[in-house]
């Protein structure tokens, strides 16, 4: 009831200014500046509810997998927080430097997962959204009042002026901005977690006795490989679901600019931010999937090395033994023996030959 008595406060308050309320003739900018409010409002609560989805989602790994409930107390102070920041962006290298291959140490879940749940404290994630976003929402901020190419507001009297700009910049800007990169910075962890559990066998000493009973047979090694790959599953789930959010938002600023509502100028600086907002949703969802499926590469070739050892050991013959050693160096595909459109610089190259071909066509097109 409140929320609806004030819905109808603000349509009275809106219908008593210079600028006309009206919904689809095109005239009047509140419908579009209703519906930027309704996203900022949505970011909000999206944020809230993402952090909270994350917080739930770690707990129950946790108890599901047999981690530790509070490896990590997180440090109090400034300088504490800007150490453990420069830490992750170690990590972080780290973790995408040794992705590009893999190696025969054994890595110890619960271990992986403790220093996981060091970057991924509240206080931590907080602080590298504000740094990140900030920097984001600094630069865009300037590509639209910073040059003459201002986008032109249709309004109609100083109140819609004001009350539009302060919607757009504050009220959507600021928590869509927060949401896109709060995303982004859990698609960045996630990925990192899948990098560090996968480029090398990862030991679940605790999940693996849960587990004995379904698998009685298979070695250890095996079912560890098999707990990786249900760990990266469940974790996975929460976070490509997370990347929704800020596309929904960004589906409603797309739909506020219309000009069914008013006569919205699109200037080459707004379609430049929304453009990159997309771009940025899009490869965030193909780092996470990338990562999932050279995770999931990297353990079916620990699993065929522990196959072709038990083969060779049961081999009656040197000649059989002999032969299934060919057999595993032929299908071996790391380093230099990869495919040549494998590489991850043909990959990247043959990406951007992707986007320039289409910007390309649609300059084409305008000029014709």
């Amino acid at each position: 009831m409140v929320v609806i008595w004030g819905v109808v406060g603000i349509l009275y308050v809106l219908s008593q200014t210079d600028e006309p309320l009206v919904m689809v003739v095109g005239v009047s900018l509140w419908p579009s500046d209703l519906i930027r409010l309704a996203a900022g409002l949505l970011s909000l609560w999206l944020i809230f509810l993402g952090f909270r989805r994350i917080r739930a989602d770690d707990e129950e790994l946790q108890n599901e997998f047999y981690l530790e409930q509070s490896p990590y107390v997180d440090r109090r102070g400034v300088k504490a927080l800007f150490e453990t920041l420069f830490t992750f962006l170690d990590w972080l290298a780290y973790a995408y430097v040794a992705a590009s291959g893999s190696n025969d140490r054994a890595t110890n879940g619960r271990k992986v997962w403790s220093k996981y749940l060091e970057f991924a404290t509240p206080r931590q994630r907080v602080l590298r959204i504000v740094i990140t976003g900030s920097l984001f929402y600094s630069i865009g901020f300037i590509m639209l009042y910073g040059f003459d190419n201002q986008p032109l507001l249709p309004y109609r009297g100083e109140f819609a002026f004001w009350a539009s700009t302060i919607v757009d910049l504050f009220i959507l800007g600021l928590p869509f901005t927060f949401l896109l990169f709060g995303a982004l910075d859990e698609i960045l962890l996630s990925s990192c977690l899948i990098h560090h559990l996968t480029r090398a066998p990862t030991r679940w000493n605790e999940s693996r006795e849960a587990y004995r009973s379904k698998f009685p047979e298979i070695s250890d090694e095996a079912l560890d490989s098999w707990i990786t790959v249900r760990f990266l599953a469940a974790r996975t789930e929460m976070t490509a679901s997370v990347m929704n959010y800020p596309f929904m938002i960004l589906l409603l600023i797309l739909f506020s600019l219309s000009t069914t509502f008013d006569n919205w100028d699109t200037t080459a600086s707004v379609a430049g931010i929304l453009g990159f907002c997309f771009l940025l949703t899009g490869y965030a969802m193909v780092v996470l999937r990338h990562a999932a499926r050279k995770g999931k590469e990297n353990i079916l070739e620990q699993i065929e090395d522990q196959l072709v050892t038990h083969r060779i050991q049961a081999a009656s013959s040197d000649k059989e033994r002999l032969a299934l050693l060919v057999e595993r160096i032929r299908h071996l595909q790391r380093g230099a023996f990869r495919h040549w459109y494998q590489e991850p610089v043909i990959k990247a190259l043959l990406w951007v030959l992707g986007v320039a071909s289409l910007l390309i066509t649609q300059y084409i097109r305008i000029g014709v």
